[in-house]
């Protein structure tokens, strides 16, 4: 059963590869050299049986450049399929609030940044899906008199789903939080993955990597999910909630 599901998820990350806009016919053509080549038959098993696991990562394995591929031995294997050793799984979302912040706060005069957001999960206590409203900051482009850049927001209040992938099979918890957002009129879908852990400012930080279409980010939360203590009703609220780290 390993074996069909690592399979799966191998094909899967191949579809990724080709319908990312980044990829290109050899970059292509050299995937499916590699999974065809019988010198790589041990190391295409390592990789379908990495990707059996819970904690695989697919977008990782359709971003990997085969045409100088590092996939050389077992260790590289894993490193390239899977998320960060440490990594803990969501679980227990539901009566949970989340704040995740972009370190890159850009450069002074007229390129500053500063996006957050911080997400309200609902549900019962053992749901593993629910609705949600989130606090959204999202300021690029910035310049040092106040002045925002177009489409930038000191703060929204939006609303969608969440839903934790495969946890019903594996006791709860999962790698992928699959949200479904409705923002300014429009509905989209992005992946949360929990991504290791970095140092800020002497300070020790979860990553939380986002795969929203072609683009992956990784953003950081202090503290991880907790209980909510906090319910914003409007834009406004937000805006207090998620003050400015760039003084404007």
């Amino acid at each position: 059963m390993s074996t069909i599901i690592g399979s799966l998820k191998l094909v899967e990350a191949m579809s990724i590869k080709a319908a990312s806009g980044s990829a290109n016919g050899a970059a292509l053509r050299s995937a499916v050299n590699f999974i065809l080549d019988e010198q790589n038959r041990p190391l295409l098993n390592d990789l379908i049986a990495s990707l059996a696991d819970a904690n695989s990562d697919l977008i990782s394995v359709a971003n990997i450049d085969f045409v100088n591929s590092e996939l050389n031995s077992f260790d590289a294997v894993r490193a390239a399929s899977q998320l960060p050793s440490g990594t803990t799984a969501f679980r227990s979302l539901a009566g949970q609030q989340l704040r995740v912040s972009d370190m890159d706060l850009g450069n002074a005069p007229n390129q500053l940044r500063d996006s957050e957001i911080e997400f309200y999960f609902q549900g019962g206590e053992d749901d593993v899906q629910g609705s949600f409203s989130a606090c959204v900051k999202y300021i690029k482009d910035a310049n040092i008199n106040g002045k925002l850049g177009d489409a930038n927001t000191r703060g929204e209040l939006v609303k969608g789903y969440w839903s934790l992938l495969g946890a019903n099979q594996n006791g709860g918890a999962s790698y992928s939080l699959l949200l479904t957002i409705e923002f300014l009129g429009t509905r989209y879908q992005a992946i949360l993955k929990p991504a290791g852990q970095a140092r800020f400012n002497d300070a020790d930080m979860r990553g939380i990597r986002f795969d929203y279409g072609n683009e992956l980010r990784t953003w950081y939360t202090r503290s991880g999910p907790e209980p909510i203590q906090y319910s914003p009703t409007s834009a406004s609220d937000c805006a207090n909630r998620l003050p400015s780290r760039i003084g404007i």
